[in-house]
């Protein structure tokens, strides 16, 4: 399945230069332009990511579903390069390698891997909804950076001010 033509495609390349001369990138797009589902492709396709993608989401159903979809667009099914984790489901194995998860998993995956071993780059999708998880998350991970400059944080948004 192709992807569909959205607003977010005109982005791909400078999004891909961006991502590979520096760590932090803040997206604003409108509601519908195909940030959560392009975006992370577009990482995964990167040569400048390497390891897993994280892509945060604050619901559960959001995070299964989105994975369906880029999984479906690169076809595929879920589980396979792209899966999903919250906190009753897991879907995917060693070989996935761009996750949806919901933000509450983070934090636990930070005590027990501080160093995020393994994770190129982390997405904040739906940023603007402001919650004090994906604050500090994103706080702790600016402050990894210093020590991990390979890894990309991108934060995304319909309605942030960047």
């Amino acid at each position: 399945m192709t992807p569909p033509t959205l607003p977010i495609l005109s982005i791909r390349e400078p999004l891909r230069a961006v991502v590979a001369r520096g760590n932090r990138v803040v997206i604003t797009a409108p509601t519908g332009a195909g940030k959560s589902t392009q975006v992370p492709r577009y990482l995964l396709e990167s040569d400048a990511v390497s390891g897993q993608i994280l892509v945060l989401q604050p619901r559960r159903l959001a995070a299964r579903v989105l994975a369906e979809r880029v999984a479906r667009e690169l076809g595929q099914e879920p589980g396979q390069a792209v899966g999903y984790r919250t906190r009753f489901e897991h879907c995917g194995g060693p070989s996935t390698r761009l996750w949806f998860i919901t933000e509450g998993l983070l934090p636990r995956r930070l005590l027990e891997s501080p160093e995020l071993a393994g994770v190129g780059a982390v997405v904040f999708d739906e940023f603007h909804e402001r919650r004090l998880t994906s604050d500090i998350t994103l706080g702790l991970l600016r402050r990894l950076q210093q020590r991990r400059p390979d890894l990309r944080l991108v934060v995304m948004s319909a309605t942030l001010d960047a």
